[in-house]
Parts: structure tokens; C-alpha cells; sequence
């Protein structure tokens, strides 16, 4: 991009579902956050300008053990940084809410913890960081890029070849996770996934979204999605979006967020 500055929209819903009773999920659009946990369906939109931004979406876990508090904590630990910090401040970010999660699960006796897919835009570029199975896509010119990697049982069997995709989906471990923030340090060291730096441009599209809707809906329907709507507004891709993984099942809470490059 021509200048340091980034002009940027967003959209982000976030919905229980058709299956569960509460929605363990949050968000963090450019610093606005779910703030009441109880709170079953919420939407936000946000129009920024500046030198730098961060946007996250959290799923949290524990069911009936306040996964939904967890995740609340992961949103309020982002803060934008410049990319060139962003290996170290996103690492201290998450080992932050990691430390203050497991606080609570020690103090309480629960155990709750939460994914995390987030993206930090800096002077012109953008780098997705993610720990869990909570995603972030990128999609230009018709093409729809997987940024972040899943942390899970599922997801490992198919790297060592074990399994393939469509059978790592249908096994009991595919949502069993091998990093989430809750792991306590002393036991494992969370492991945030990395993507590579993307050089922004006008109308760029970025895609964060929890299970609720990648489980409903694989990579090549979305990309159909964002294909055919890329040029709507963010509501109404959204929409679209929520509107597929309810017709496909709606079986776990739902969080959609859209950024554009502007």
C-alpha cells in the first residue's frame, strides 16, 4: 500500500446455534468485545483508520465450566503491535490470558480454555496468528487461503498421512486439541501458529470463523460464498455465511468475523 496508514472495515456476529443452549464464543473487533457472557447472539461493526489494528475470535471450552469466561479473558489480551514485534508481542499476548485462565482453573477446580485465531494489521501487511481449531482465511481475486493451521488430534493424523481430510472429519478426535489457551506451563508450552506476512490491498477480505461454521461448512464453500458476495457489504456476506452453517446442521456456536482492506 502507498501509505503507512490502513483504512479498514469490519464485521463480526456470533450466534449459539441450533444445538447448544449458550455460546461459549468471543470476540475482539478492533478492540470491541463481548462483554457480557450471557449474552447468546451479538453483532458489531466497525470502520477504523490508522497505523495499526487487531482483530481475534476466541471459542471457548469447558461446556458448563465457563468456557465462555475463558474466551472473554483471550478477547480483552489482544492489542494491536507492529509487525515487526509480532512473534514476541503476540506470544506475550496469549501467554498472558493463558496464565490468567489457568489461574482461575486452579482457584476453582474447573477446567476451561479457549482457541484463539487472531490478525494483526500493520503498515500495509497482515500476519494471522492462531492457537486451537479456530480459523483465519484470506481470499483475493477469487481465491480463498487457509492462514492459520489447526491444533488438533485430527489435524495431526492427516500430517503424518494417517488419515485424509474427509476421514480425519468424521473421527472422534478431530476436535480434540493439542494447544488451546488453559494448558497449564508447567505441563506443555503453548505453540501460537504463525502465517506468512500478506502485503495488503484494496478490497483484501480476511475471514476469521470458530468450528461452528467450518465444521458446517468445508474450505470450497466458502470459497463459493466470498466468491460470488465478496463485493457486498460485510453484514450481508456474513449472513450468508451463518445462513449455510445453520441450514448445515448449526451444531455448535457460531462466530463470523469479516475484515476489508479499504
Amino acid at each position: 500500500m502507498e501509505t503507512e496508514e490502513i483504512k479498514l472495515e469490519g464485521y463480526v456476529l456470533t450466534h449459539e446455534g441450533k444445538v447448544r443452549s449458550n455460546n461459549e464464543d468471543n470476540y475482539s473487533l478492533f478492540g470491541k468485545i463481548k462483554e457480557d457472557t450471557t449474552q447468546n447472539q451479538a453483532q458489531s461493526y466497525d470502520h477504523v483508520q490508522g497505523e495499526m489494528f487487531a482483530a481475534g475470535i476466541y471459542d471457548g471450552v469447558g461446556g458448563e465450566e465457563d468456557g465462555e469466561v475463558a474466551s472473554l479473558i483471550a478477547a480483552k489480551s489482544i492489542q494491536a503491535c507492529p509487525l515487526e514485534n509480532v512473534l514476541s508481542e503476540a506470544m506475550k499476548q496469549l501467554q498472558e490470558a493463558n496464565r490468567k485462565i489457568c489461574e482461575l482453573n486452579q482457584r476453582n477446580g474447573l477446567f476451561m480454555g479457549s482457541t484463539a485465531a487472531q490478525i494483526y494489521f500493520s503498515k500495509g501487511s497482515a500476519i494471522c496468528v492462531n492457537l486451537g481449531d479456530s480459523r483465519g482465511y484470506f481470499f483475493r481475486d477469487g481465491r480463498l487461503l487457509l492462514l492459520s493451521k489447526d491444533h488438533s488430534e485430527g489435524q495431526r493424523m492427516i500430517d503424518m498421512g494417517i488419515v485424509t481430510q474427509e476421514e480425519a472429519r468424521k473421527s472422534r478426535n478431530w476436535h480434540v486439541l493439542t494447544q488451546y489457551l488453559g494448558i497449564d506451563p508447567k505441563e506443555f508450552l503453548i505453540e501460537p501458529y504463525f502465517s506468512d506476512e500478506i502485503i495488503l490491498k484494496k478490497d483484501d477480505l480476511f475471514l476469521l470463523a470458530s468450528d461452528g461454521l467450518t465444521d458446517m461448512m468445508p474450505d470450497e464453500e466458502l470459497r463459493k460464498v466470498l466468491h460470488v458476495s465478496s463485493r457486498k457489504d460485510l453484514k450481508s456476506i456474513s449472513e450468508e455465511l451463518f445462513t449455510g452453517a445453520m441450514q448445515n446442521g448449526g451444531k455448535d456456536n457460531i462466530t463470523i468475523m469479516m475484515v476489508r482492506v479499504l
